[in-house]
């Protein structure tokens, strides 16, 4: 049976389509995806690249980029010299800033601060390798930016970066500044009788 004339194919995504005319997946594997799919629901449902990547082990790149290009997403190449020590240490002091439970976010959604636009300074460059991930905009939330965009890199060129920029921090300064925060919460709900604390 001609899967474009099956029920499957009226599931199929503008990204499973191109998938399939370049020839990175067959219909029975895109089939197979789909029945995944179905089987999700409400905010867990992932869309066909991410279940082709998780489940089905397809090349994330090569499903990646065609989901940038189907979404008009801009590319943006690691390999030519722009992640230099001036773009790192930007990057470095924003996820510094991060909590441990932040950066795990940041881990799981494959996304880093890249810059600030310079046309409109307010609104903070990300790039992600897979720049549909439900949790961009939590990230955009963490980095303080009021407007974002996102650009799609290769997860073979952002996966060391991440690794090396969020993997290797020390967890026990990360929790002491978790528990640094907590404290200071506390002492704002309940108060602190200044003036007591004087007197003794």
């Amino acid at each position: 049976m001609d899967f474009q004339t099956s029920n499957s194919a009226k599931l199929i995504d503008k990204v499973g389509f191109a998938l399939l005319h370049k020839g990175v997946v067959d219909s029975e594997l895109i089939s197979r995806a789909i029945a995944v799919k179905e089987r999700e629901s409400g905010n867990g449902q992932r869309s066909l690249a991410q279940i082709l990547v998780s489940d089905f082990k397809v090349d994330h790149d090569a499903v990646f980029s065609e989901v940038a290009k189907v979404y008009a997403f801009k590319e943006l190449r690691l390999d030519d010299g722009s992640m230099d020590e001036r773009r790192l240490g930007f990057i470095k002091q924003m996820v510094d800033g991060l909590t441990s439970q932040q950066k795990q976010f940041v881990v799981d959604a494959k996304a880093l601060p890249w810059k600030y636009d310079e046309q409109v300074p307010d609104k903070l460059i990300l790039i992600a390798a897979d720049p549909t991930h439900k949790n961009i905009p939590r990230v955009a939330y963490y980095f303080r930016a009021r407007k974002y965009e996102v650009f799609f890199v290769r997860l073979s060129a952002l996966q060391p970066h991440i690794e090396s920029l969020l993997r290797t921090n020390n967890e026990y300064l990360d929790s002491l500044k978790d528990m640094e925060g907590e404290l200071q919460e506390g002492d704002f709900e309940h108060g602190i009788d200044e003036a007591a604390l004087d007197q003794e």
